[in-house]
């Protein structure tokens, strides 16, 4: 395949899924990302490059201290199984909405939550996963209760790719 034609097919591509256009990844070098899919009721939405915090520093930092920009503030937390959680804006300049996932990848909850705050955030119901991004992002996109993280495929942090369903 020519330069060219590899250009084109990521041109097509972005086309094809408006999440990607505009939303370059937010790059945290040292933890690894994943391309998720949603899928809601009438259509499916890209998230490229979103950052995975499944360690518990990680998990404890999240996004805070990190300054809004031309990138999206996004990570996908993820838990072994399903866990009491409670969630906070401590250092973290920018507001954020916070989707909380079952075991199968649905959305069963989402949240609103303030800059610099230290309020705990507690899900309705323990979760297997959440999805952090930029305040009014998810709603921009549609994606809201009952949709579900369909296929995820992470890469990077010093260990090889893996592509998978929902929360595998």
């Amino acid at each position: 395949m020519t330069t060219r034609m590899a250009l084109t097919a990521v041109l097509i591509a972005m086309a094809w899924h408006p999440a990607i256009a505009g939303d370059p990844p937010l790059l945290l070098p040292a933890m690894r990302h994943c391309d998720l899919t949603l899928q809601g009721p009438d259509r499916m939405v890209f998230m490229p490059g979103v950052p995975l915090a499944v360690s518990p520093p990680d998990q404890r930092r999240g996004l805070s201290r990190l300054k809004p920009g031309g990138q999206p503030l996004r990570m996908l937390f993820v838990w072994n199984k399903p866990v009491p959680q409670a969630v906070w804006m401590h250092d973290t300049p920018a507001p954020l909405d916070a989707a909380f996932l079952d075991a199968n990848g649905r959305i069963f909850q989402v949240i609103s939550m303030s800059p610099n705050t230290d309020a705990h955030h507690y899900p309705k119901v323990w979760p297997s996963a959440m999805l952090e991004d930029d305040a009014g992002d998810l709603i921009h996109h549609g994606i809201g209760e009952g949709w579900v993280l369909v296929r995820h495929r992470c890469y990077g942090g010093g260990q090889p790719e893996h592509t998978a369903g929902p929360l595998e």
